[in-house]
């Protein structure tokens, strides 16, 4: 186990960033007693933006045993433009919904 955590231990640094400060925004709001249904809706909105941040990061900690440099170029390229098309959609539902 410890070598699992060794090796792949960086794996958990995301998951755990992130849910400090989900833990950090809901306790702040409790305190406050603000649980309206705006703060509900930001709340997963940006659960969306974590979901997609998340797959970016495990995505490039994929290893591609390529010669070939130009197809990591092409990986990196489509990867960041996923991730803008999806952060551009999350928008449009929170203009629409608004």
């Amino acid at each position: 186990m410890m070598l699992f955590l060794r090796k792949y231990g960086f794996l958990f640094i995301p998951p755990v960033y992130w849910l400090i400060y989900l833990g950090a925004r809901l306790t702040y709001n409790g305190l406050t007693g603000e649980f309206s249904a705006d703060f509900l809706q930001g709340i997963r909105h940006e659960g969306v933006y974590i979901i997609c941040s998340l797959c970016v990061f495990y995505f490039f900690c994929l290893e591609v045993e390529v010669g070939d440099g130009e197809f990591s170029a092409n990986i990196l390229f489509l990867i960041v433009f996923f991730h803008v098309v999806l952060l551009f959609i999350t928008l449009l539902i929170c203009l629409w919904q608004g």
